[in-house]
């Protein structure tokens, strides 16, 4: 079951260091947000249910947009899977992309390049914020 206040972070472990920083700004705006991402997976879990289960809990996720994040046949699963469940995507570009695949071409990016993980904390929370309350229920 879809929660409203569920986030996924997609990403590369190449880009786990501005992951790890956008999830501690947006859990700390009072969004009363549950950010998730596969760090929250334990040992002996099966990694590909737990990320599966979360994404279907995901209202939001969140793609941390970089080259690396574009190569990763795991990040192109989650985001495929994001869309098939309709939850809203949000691209956070943090590299220098040539483009955005087509999936994701009609969606407006946060452009995280060159600026700090704060101010681009605030800036998505108040996007995931308004995602949020366009789809509470009445």
């Amino acid at each position: 079951m879809r929660s409203n206040h569920e986030i996924f972070i997609s990403y590369a472990h190449t880009d786990r260091a501005f992951a790890q920083a956008l999830t501690q700004v947006l859990e700390s705006t009072g969004n009363h947000v549950c950010v998730w991402k596969d760090t929250k997976i334990e040992a002996g879990s099966d990694w590909e249910q737990e990320i599966q289960r979360a994404l279907n809990k995901a209202s939001v996720v969140v793609l941390i947009t970089s080259k690396d994040a574009l190569a990763s046949q795991y990040v192109n699963y989650e985001i495929g899977s994001a869309i098939a469940a309709e939850a809203q995507v949000i691209p956070v570009l943090i590299d220098d992309v040539e483009s955005l695949p087509t999936y994701l071409g009609h969606i407006h990016p946060v452009d995280a390049r060159g600026r700090d993980e704060a101010s681009v904390g605030v800036e998505l929370a108040a996007a995931i914020k308004e995602i949020q309350t366009a789809s509470a229920p009445a």
